[in-house]
Parts: C-alpha cells; sequence; structure tokens
C-alpha cells in the first residue's frame, strides 16, 4: 500500500477515456480498412478477426451502430465509394472492385439505394475540381 501512495502522479486531465463501444466501432472499422478491396471479406471474417461469435458482433453492432455488421460494412465501403468517386480518378467498376463488391450492377443498386443516385451521377454531381 506504502508502495502504491509513494507511485506515479496521474493528472485527471490527460487521462482520455475511450469507451469500449468506441474501441469495438473503432476495431471494426481498422479490419474493415484493411479488407477493403477482399470482396470475400464478410461478416464471418469480421467476427473472427474482432475475436466475437457472429451473434455477439451482432447484437454488439446493432446496439452500437443500429445496423446490423453486414449493414455496417456495406455501408463503410459504400462511403469510401463516393469518396473515391470524388476524386475523378476510378471507373464505377474499378471503384466497385476497390471496395469489395463483386459486380459493379451489385455495387451500384447498393450505392444507389444509399445515396439516392447512380454511381455516375453521384461522381458527375459531386466531381472534385482539380
Amino acid at each position: 500500500m506504502a508502495s502504491f501512495r509513494k507511485g506515479t502522479h496521474i493528472n485527471p486531465k490527460e487521462i482520455t477515456i475511450t469507451s469500449l463501444d468506441e474501441k469495438l466501432i473503432q476495431k471494426a472499422l481498422e479490419c474493415i480498412e484493411k479488407n477493403m478491396d477482399n470482396t470475400e471479406y464478410n461478416v464471418e471474417a469480421l467476427s473472427a478477426d474482432m475475436g466475437l461469435e457472429r451473434s455477439s458482433l451482432y447484437r454488439k453492432m446493432q446496439a452500437i451502430a443500429g445496423q446490423t455488421p453486414t449493414e455496417f460494412m456495406r455501408s463503410i465501403r459504400l462511403k469510401r465509394a463516393a469518396r473515391l468517386l470524388e476524386s475523378g480518378q476510378y471507373s464505377v467498376q474499378e471503384i466497385s472492385w476497390m471496395v469489395g463488391f463483386n459486380t459493379p450492377r451489385y455495387f451500384s443498386s447498393y450505392f444507389k439505394e444509399m445515396f439516392g443516385m447512380t454511381p455516375s451521377a453521384y461522381a458527375a454531381r459531386n466531381r472534385k475540381q482539380a
């Protein structure tokens, strides 16, 4: 006990509190980013990478993000696709593969569902001027 009292002084301002929920989301984002172009990367792989059972990951993601793990992964991939479309450097087909979709048609339908327009229309409307 005496050695504890003599120990390091801790300044409360220096303590950063990161909730377990934030850590879980951050780890999920890192795993998804690392496997962005892997079309085979799915919820089973994500749950294995995170050290959680699929059902536990499902419950936690639903509670924290309000999305299933599949929806969460898809939304991250589609947001990355939107940024790539804005850059104007790649075709829709290239981007669909870069963000882990098997086919451009599958990618386009989910992109339109999320952003309310096709990837081509989004690119034309939001392309950044270089």
